[in-house]
C-alpha cells in the first residue's frame, strides 16, 4: 500500500510530531505501507524523513486556511492569489516525482491544506484529512461560524471552507471529540469523521522517584502565541502571594513572536522575579521533564496536547484549563487540576494546598503515568491503519 502524506511547511508544533511518530511506527510495524512524505518546504522534517530512510519531497504549494492578518479583506485576496499559483505549480511539479497511478491513498496531516484533496480527487484516490484544530474562520471580515471560544482566528480563501472540503468525499479523522463535535457543528458530515486520539511514544518508566526539589518545580510547554495562555498563566502565577511566589520556579519552553516573548520577560522583569526562566525549544525535552513537578497547558481550546500526554507519562501533575480536549485527557483531581484562567483567589489557594501537601502531586504523578498508556503512539497507529483498511482505490 503506497500512500502519501502531505504536511504544510511548519516543521514544529504537534501536527508535524505527529506525522514523523505516525510514519517511525508505520516503517517499524506496517511493512506492507509504504509512506511517501511530501512537505510544503524543506525543513527540518525532511532531514528527520531521511534519517528514517522515508521517500520525502518538497514543494510550495500553500494553504487555503491561513492565519489571520489585518486588513482581513486584503489577505484573503493575497492568500487566495499565493494559494492558486502555489498549487498549480507544486502539483505539475510532484507529478513529476511521484506516479499517482501506483499510490493507493492520500492523508493530508492538516485540516489547512488541501493539496492532498485535489490530487486524490484528479486521480480518483482515496482520501483521509485530518482534523487538529478547532479554529475560529473568516472569510474577508466576516466571521463564517459561531465557535464563540478563543481559538485560532485564521483566514479561508473560499466563502464556504466546509462545502468546498465535503465536495472531495473524504474521510475525515479528529484527533478528539472535542476537535469532531466542532466540526460537525461547522457543517462537516458526522457520518465521515472518525475520532482517532493522537499518541505519543510513551517511556518505560522502571521507577519514579519523589522529587527532592528546593523549590515545586513547574514546566510549560508550548509556541509562544497568545493562544497558548503563556500570558494568563504568568498573570496568576505572579499575582500570588510573595510567601506562596517563592515556593516555586517556572520554566517555560517554546519559540514564537519576539514582540509576545518581549511582552512575557517585561511582565517578569517589571516584577523583579529571579524563579522564571524563558527556553527554547528543546528536542530532548521529554528527558527532563522528569525534574520537574508540575506541567502546565493553558490553551484557550486545545485540540489533542501532546504536551498533555507528556506530561502524565513522565509522573507531573497537570495544570489546565477546562476546555477543549483537556476535558477527555485529564481527570480533576486525580491526574491533574483544572484552574479558571480568571480566579485568582482559587489559584493561590490550589497552589498553598500543592505546597501543604507535596505528597498529594506525587501521588497524582504516579497515577498519571499509567493513564499515559491510554495515549500511546501504537495504539493511534493502530487506530489510523484501520481507518485506511476501510479505503480501497476505487
Amino acid at each position: 500500500m503506497r500512500i502519501v502524506y502531505f504536511m504544510n511547511n511548519e516543521d514544529k508544533g504537534g501536527a508535524a510530531l505527529a506525522l514523523i511518530d505516525l510514519v517511525k511506527v508505520i516503517k517499524k510495524k506496517y511493512p506492507y505501507i509504504e509512506p511517501i512524505v511530501v512537505t510544503g518546504k524543506n525543513n527540518n522534517l525532511n532531514i528527520e524523513l531521511t534519517k528514517l530512510g522515508v521517500e520525502n519531497y518538497y514543494s510550495s504549494f500553500r494553504n487555503f486556511i491561513s492565519s489571520k492578518k489585518e486588513p482581513s479583506i486584503l489577505w484573503t485576496a493575497a492568500y487566495k492569489i499565493r494559494h492558486d499559483f502555489g498549487n498549480y505549480f507544486a502539483i505539475k511539479d510532484l507529478e513529476k516525482k511521484i506516479d499517482f497511478s501506483k499510490v493507493d491513498l492520500i492523508h493530508s496531516n492538516l485540516n489547512r491544506i488541501d493539496i492532498g484533496a485535489l490530487l486524490s480527487k484528479k486521480y480518483n484516490i482515496p482520501h483521509v484529512w485530518h482534523l487538529r484544530e478547532h479554529l475560529r474562520i473568516y472569510h474577508g471580515s466576516r466571521l463564517l461560524d459561531d465557535n464563540k471560544e478563543k481559538d485560532f482566528d485564521v483566514i479561508s480563501i473560499y466563502n464556504d471552507p466546509i462545502d468546498y472540503m465535503e465536495q472531495f468525499n473524504s474521510k475525515y479523522i479528529a484527533i478528539s471529540e472535542s476537535v469532531k463535535q466542532e466540526w460537525i457543528a461547522k457543517g462537516l458530515s458526522e457520518g465521515k469523521i472518525e475520532k482517532v486520539y493522537d499518541g505519543v511514544d510513551i517511556f518505560d518508566h522502571k521507577e519514579i522517584y519523589k522529587k527532592n526539589n528546593k523549590r515545586i518545580r513547574i514546566v510549560f510547554l508550548g509556541g509562544l502565541v497568545k493562544a497558548k495562555g503563556q500570558e494568563d498563566f504568568l498573570k496568576l502565577f505572579i499575582n500570588m502571594p510573595t510567601e506562596l511566589l517563592s515556593e516555586f520556579e517556572l520554566d517555560f519552553f517554546g519559540v514564537g513572536s519576539k514582540e509576545y516573548k518581549k511582552y512575557l520577560l517585561s511582565m517578569v522583569e517589571d516584577n523583579k522575579l529571579n524563579n522564571i526562566k524563558f527556553m527554547e525549544y528543546d528536542l530532548n525535552i521529554r528527558k527532563k521533564l522528569e525534574n520537574y513537578d508540575i506541567g502546565v497547558n493553558f490553551s484557550y481550546h486545545e485540540g489533542f496536547g501532546r504536551v498533555f500526554v507528556e506530561y502524565m507519562n513522565s509522573g507531573l501533575c497537570v495544570l489546565c484549563t477546562k476546555n477543549g480536549a483537556s476535558r477527555e485527557l485529564i481527570e480533576d483531581k486525580v491526574t491533574g487540576f483544572f484552574v479558571d484562567r480568571y480566579n485568582q483567589h482559587k489559584f493561590n489557594c490550589l497552589m498553598s494546598d500543592i505546597v501543604k501537601d507535596r505528597e498529594l502531586i506525587y501521588k497524582i504523578g504516579l497515577y498519571s503515568i499509567e493513564k499515559s498508556q491510554n495515549f500511546s503512539i501504537d495504539k493511534h497507529v493502530h487506530n489510523v491503519v484501520a481507518v485506511y483498511n476501510t479505503l480501497k482505490r476505487r
